[in-house]
């Protein structure tokens, strides 16, 4: 059985998140802590998997389907495993200025989500929404840390340098 990228992901976090996070259980202060994080754990990878669905919703892949930004070259190149043309066809073709729109919109959500659980209660005695509260931005980071590693930073620190020397 062949997995999607998005069930490939989502496995790995459900395996590797515990592990991770075990000194984290150990040392909480709180009695319902390893509640708390397989709630955690369990939420993530509930996002993870449910994002391919939404992205078929067209005002969610608007908002956030930024593989859309990524050109059919890119994404040969992506195929092929060869990032150092696939950073090329990114800086020689403008993808940043076409996936920025994608990453303003995150940071935004990021910050909304933000904005309302540092008003919620911190335990409210239910671990799933005391997780909930905690974890519902670590997706989205995730995916905008992924957009900033596909951008191609080299080749632009390096323009610029050559523009400031000019």
């Amino acid at each position: 059985m062949k997995l999607s990228l998005h069930q490939h992901i989502a496995l790995s976090w459900l395996i590797g998140a515990p592990v991770i996070f075990a000194p984290v259980i150990e040392n909480a202060k709180r009695p319902d802590a390893d509640a708390v994080m397989a709630w955690g754990v369990a939420i993530v990878a509930v996002m993870i998997l449910l994002t391919p669905l939404l992205l078929h919703w067209p005002t969610f892949r608007r908002w956030y389907g930024w593989t859309d930004a990524l050109t059919e070259r890119q994404r040969e190149a992506l195929a092929q495993h060869d990032l150092r043309r696939y950073y090329q066809i990114a800086f020689n073709e403008g993808y940043v200025s076409r996936v920025l729109p994608y990453v303003w919109r995150i940071i935004w959500t990021v910050g909304g989500l933000m904005a309302v659980t540092t008003v919620l209660p911190k335990d409210t005695g239910w671990p799933a929404f005391d997780a909930l509260a905690v974890f519902s931005t670590w997706y989205p980071i995730g995916v905008m840390l992924l957009v900033f590693a596909s951008w191609p930073l080299g080749r632009l620190i390096r323009q610029w340098v050559q523009d400031r020397r000019k």
